[in-house]
């Protein structure tokens, strides 16, 4: 193995089995990516073996990094009608750098409220809400102390809850593709 490569010699596989070859990666550019195993037989990276076999189409997979990691949890993750669940928003920065100006809304699906004021965020910045909505302006992502991991991670913690006569109901709730944005423009 080497940066960028990896390469296996004098492998076996026994008959009517497979081989997994487990690698980790890791990349501090955001990007999406494609890792590809071109055709054989006998071109450059190509599978091949004593026996003449190769494989006959290119074996691809991908894979995203985000330069921030964005996680949301419920606690609890049931509820009944008029309860409350304490919702906690994790923003996560593998970087040796602090995100900064970072601004977020998590807009609730409908059927689901904000309960109370929510806490202050560990991101910094200003949190405000409404019935259905908790938005963070100019927040900041602390840096990894020694990147990639750990990452550097803060929360904003808020409370939701259903009206006292909601049906029963399976609600989600998602901050879409590019709702997390920074001065140094990296988003989710």
């Amino acid at each position: 193995s080497t940066s960028g490569s990896v390469t296996l010699t004098g492998g076996t596989i026994a008959a009517n089995t497979t081989c997994n070859i487990v690698l980790n990666v890791t990349s501090s550019t955001q990007g999406a990516y494609t890792n590809t195993i071109p055709a054989g037989p006998a071109g450059p990276g190509s599978i091949q073996t004593q026996q003449g076999v190769t494989n006959d189409a290119p074996a691809s997979a991908p894979l995203n990094v985000q330069a921030i990691g964005l996680l949301k949890a419920f606690s609890p993750t049931s509820i009944a009608a008029g309860g409350v669940s304490t919702v906690t928003v994790t923003l996560q920065n593998p970087t040796n750098s602090a995100y900064t100006g970072v601004n977020i809304t998590d807009t609730l699906p409908a059927g689901l409220t904000v309960f109370g004021t929510p806490a202050s965020p560990q991101c910094g910045g200003t949190i405000t809400n409404t019935a259905g909505s908790v938005s963070l302006a100019g927040g900041t992502i602390p840096a990894s102390a020694t990147p990639p991991l750990p990452v550097g991670t803060c929360t904003i913690t808020f409370q939701v809850t259903t009206p006292a006569n909601a049906p029963t109901a399976t609600l989600t709730n998602n901050i879409p593709i590019g709702g997390l944005t920074t001065t140094q423009g990296v988003s989710n």
